[in-house]
């Protein structure tokens, strides 16, 4: 099912106005067998190999990060992303251990700049994010486009990137414009934050990251209403 469909969206937001979205999610985790993002998380290791270089952006305290580096093995390479303080300090407790993992602590965005931050007292919250205008309150931190990370990392380039940004999934697609085009680049996952996106008046935003992916000859799926995996 294409969950970015206008009719689906506008259902979304009916649903949101009447503050229904949370019960209904609720008990379709319940009905259920599998976790929220379970089947997510296996269609992006099922896709990972020994020796791929792998993105996590928005690596929060490193779930996903430690999980790549388990599977793409010494020869391989995560490099994560995460701009929140405390979620960074507690991501590279997690990471300590393996060689394997580059941690950035930065944004990825659509321009190579500098943003606001909102992060929360609850340490390692996933719900931190950057504040759309510059003038913003909250901590100063770098944004980077991932073209202008691979011109500076060009061993870096990944093969797969997993994106989870709360709300700014677009702006790190628009950013990473030569490595979709790059046919090295095998695998985009992304979690899409309707609710998020929604509250930036950006309503059309998840089709436009449907048409960004396939635009570049991604194959691209929903695995669950929240989370694509386009691959080749």
């Amino acid at each position: 099912m294409n969950y970015s469909h206008p009719l689906i969206n506008a259902s979304r937001n009916l649903l949101r106005r009447f503050r229904l979205t949370q019960p209904l999610g609720n008990a379709i985790r319940w009905l259920r067998p599998r976790g929220y993002e379970e089947q997510f998380e296996e269609a992006i290791l099922q896709k990972l190999r020994p020796g791929f270089i792998v993105w996590d952006v928005g690596a929060n305290v490193g779930y996903f990060t430690t999980q790549f580096a388990n599977a793409v093995g010494p020869a391989g390479k995560v490099v994560a992303f995460e701009p929140a303080r405390s979620s960074f300090g507690i991501l590279q407790e997690a990471i300590a251990a393996h060689a394997n993992i580059v941690a950035e602590r930065m944004a990825l965005g659509d321009s190579d700049s500098v943003a606001s931050f909102a992060e929360s007292s609850k340490p390692g919250d996933p719900t931190n994010h950057l504040v759309p205008s510059q003038t913003g309150t909250g901590e100063q931190v770098p944004v980077l486009r991932g073209d202008s990370y691979v011109a500076a990392h060009p061993e870096l380039a990944p093969m797969m990137l997993k994106v989870d940004v709360e709300g700014f999934e677009l702006e790190v697609l628009r950013g990473c414009q030569k490595i979709l085009v790059d046919r090295r680049t095998q695998g985009v996952f992304v979690e899409v934050h309707f609710t998020q996106l929604q509250s930036r008046n950006l309503p059309e935003a998840p089709s436009e990251i449907v048409r960004v992916l396939s635009g570049h000859g991604f194959h691209v799926r929903w695995v669950d209403p929240s989370h694509i995996a386009a691959t080749r």
